[in-house]
């Protein structure tokens, strides 16, 4: 922790002991510690801060922050998981317990300003539709429960169709089952929203293989690189597409492209595709 950090985190606490009704600081050490990697005392924080709000008149505003602690809690708690490895497909609990209230707690503030007739009902509806992107990420994810998790990815986009995150993560689940007309459905409008998105069109060029489609594929892959010349991923695709075609020649372009804008830390992926365009 540098010398900065900790002085705003003495700051925080000092002025929370100070006035426990701060509830905006309380997410911002919370953050903090977060952003530290001080995960327990991240989580300590935010159980201190829901303890908290129990004790509080139940208003729009309080509940609404109850939602706030809770899903970044399960942040908090998913995110230290993933400091070691193995975390995939490893159920935790109580991250999903903090979803699932977070969802339950953020329908309450949805209803209270339905009756109130509030002008804020619009944000809270994209509040959420990203707590249940949330819980379907850990379904599929830490369950591998895809039925679930099409589910809730489902009820995400019925609250905000454009949530493109959901929407990817849709797709790759239809492709995974084999339902590649939905899959392309969705990739279809993620494109029409965002012409530029390359998950949307790299997953496209993916089923232009299956389909054998060979040629379209290579072009997409041409065109992805065109924007993202140190794609990778896209470069290696390609790469293997014009060697089993015969047309190695076409490689050294992409190549040389990404070679002039690679970074440091991408130098293996470059090495990689070098390597397997001298592969026969």
């Amino acid at each position: 922790m540098t010398h900065d950090y900790s002085r705003a985190v003495k700051y925080y606490e000092t002025r929370l002991q100070e006035d426990p009704k701060l509830l905006d600081l309380r997410t911002d050490l919370a953050n903090l510690y977060y952003r530290l990697k001080a995960f327990d005392q991240s989580r300590r924080v935010l159980i201190e801060s829901l303890k908290y709000l129990k004790t509080q008149e139940q208003t729009v505003e309080v509940k609404s922050k109850n939602v706030t602690y809770l899903a970044l809690m399960a942040k908090v708690l998913l995110e230290a998981d993933m400091q070691y490895a193995g975390w995939k497909l490893k159920d935790n609990p109580d991250a999903k317990q903090a979803i699932i209230e977070a969802r339950q707690a953020q329908a309450e503030v949805i209803e209270m300003c339905r009756t109130a007739n509030t002008d804020r009902l619009d944000d809270e509806r994209e509040v959420s539709s990203e707590i249940a992107f949330r819980y379907g990420a850990y379904l599929e994810e830490r369950e591998g429960n895809s039925n679930e998790a099409i589910a809730a990815y489902n009820d995400c986009l019925s609250r905000k169709q454009d949530h493109v995150e959901a929407q990817l993560s849709l797709a790759r689940l239809y492709q995974a089952k084999g339902s590649n007309d939905q899959c392309l459905s969705i990739l279809n409008k993620i494109l029409k929203q965002d012409p530029s998105n390359e998950q949307a069109t790299f997953m496209i060029a993916n089923m232009q293989l299956v389909k054998g489609q060979t040629e379209q594929a290579i072009n997409t892959y041409k065109q992805l690189l065109e924007k993202t010349p140190d794609n990778f991923n896209t470069l290696a695709q390609l790469i293997e597409l014009l060697r089993r075609a015969g047309r190695l020649k076409e490689v050294n372009t992409y190549v040389q492209a990404a070679e002039k804008i690679c970074k440091r830390s991408n130098m293996a992926g470059l090495a990689f595709c070098k390597g397997l365009s001298h592969f026969f």
